[in-house]
């Protein structure tokens, strides 16, 4: 991977959890950074229609290793109006180079 094909602008959030007077809890999102990523689908799976999620990986996203950033899994990215929730985190070559997130893309 070269930093030249970090070309998408991403937004990593981080849910957390709100007193609200009448549902006892709201979930609400916190933006914890901007980063630039490259972004690959994986290959379409037949039989799954649209909304069907399963908790399958539907994407890989490679951002540039930076340790104060804190990902963890069920964290979401935002990419323009499309919204993905960490599935894994990786750092493929063990050398902090790079983060692999593995995600699933979130549908309403």
């Amino acid at each position: 991977m070269s930093i030249g094909k970090l070309r998408e602008r991403l937004t990593l959030e981080s849910q957390a959890l709100d007193a609200d007077a009448t549902l006892g809890a709201v979930a609400t999102w916190t933006v914890i950074d901007s980063v630039w990523g490259d972004i690959k689908p994986l290959h379409h799976r037949e039989g799954l229609a649209p909304g069907q999620g399963d908790g399958a990986i539907t994407h890989n996203i490679t951002i540039r290793y930076d340790p104060t950033l804190l990902i963890q899994t069920g964290q979401r990215v935002v990419w323009g109006t499309r919204t993905f929730r960490v599935r894994g985190i990786g750092n493929p070559d063990e050398r902090k180079r790079w983060i692999a997130l593995s995600v699933e893309e979130e549908t309403v």
